[in-house]
Order: structure tokens, then C-alpha cells, then sequence
């Protein structure tokens, strides 16, 4: 919708007062809005703008493994140790965009916390087994022993 369409839509309602209402807010109301005032001999003058950030709820995220959608009801992917997989978190939609993190959940019994990293800082170097003694992973450009 441009400018000039928006203030003449029914859902934006303009007060004697100069305020607006605008009823049924939708995303495509997202953006920066400013107040005018013109005078009859069209001196007009602007107040400082305000962004409108319409909050929209992100889809549920979603897994993709080696490009490919995993099926919702899967909750096992078997890979090979030493071996490379490419998972992705994927999530539609949402205003703002959401951050999307991975969480590590550790067997029962295992003494270590769970960590939580963003998906632009984590990298898993290589799978290992738990029977090994060191493994590694580059979290955040550091090192973490396990």
C-alpha cells in the first residue's frame, strides 16, 4: 500500500484532535509514520518520526539435513563418527526475525550442563565418541575441551 492510499483505508481513522487509530493493525503497517501540519497557506511542518514495529509470531521452527526437510515425527538421525552433517534450524516468518540458537542435550547421568549458542557462532568441528577422551568443539572461535 503507498502513502496515500493508507491514510484513506477504513482501518485508519484520523481525529479532529490529529490523532490516528488505526484498527486491525497489520504487518504491512510496519515502517517509520510521521505527523504533518499544514496550515492554510500550506506552511507545513513535520514531527520527528517513529518506527511501528508490528510483532508478528515466528512459524515453529524446523530441522533440514543435508538440505532436506526432516519429517516432524523423526526424532533420531543416525550419522557416522568422523563424519560431516549439515543441520540447519529453520523458522518462517515473525517480526522481528527470531534468533535462532542450538541447545546440546546431554544424556542422563551425564555431570555437564546443556549450552546454548547462537547458529552464527557454532560450529562442530567433528562427532566423536563419548568413549574418547578429547573432543572438541569451536563454539563462539574458542576451543571447549570435553
Amino acid at each position: 500500500m503507498d502513502r496515500t492510499t493508507r491514510v484513506t483505508d477504513y482501518r485508519f481513522i484520523k481525529e479532529a484532535n490529529g490523532a490516528l487509530t488505526i484498527t486491525n493493525v497489520m504487518l504491512e503497517d510496519d515502517g517509520k509514520w510521521q505527523c504533518e501540519a499544514e496550515n492554510t497557506r500550506q506552511y507545513t511542518l513535520n514531527a520527528r518520526p517513529v518506527k511501528l514495529v508490528v510483532l508478528d509470531r515466528p512459524k515453529p521452527p524446523y530441522l533440514l539435513i543435508d538440505s532436506r526437510r526432516l519429517d516432524a515425527g523423526n526424532i533420531f538421525v543416525p550419522v557416522k563418527e568422523n563424519s560431516e552433517l549439515n543441520l540447519a534450524c529453520v523458522s518462517e516468518g515473525g517480526n522481528p526475525k527470531p534468533t535462532l540458537t542450538w541447545e546440546v542435550l546431554l544424556s542422563p547421568g551425564v555431570d555437564r550442563h546443556a549450552q546454548k549458542v547462537s547458529v552464527e557462532d557454532m560450529e562442530l568441528e567433528e562427532i566423536k565418541n563419548e568413549k574418547v577422551s578429547l573432543n572438541k568443539q569451536k563454539i563462539n572461535k574458542k576451543y571447549i575441551k570435553k
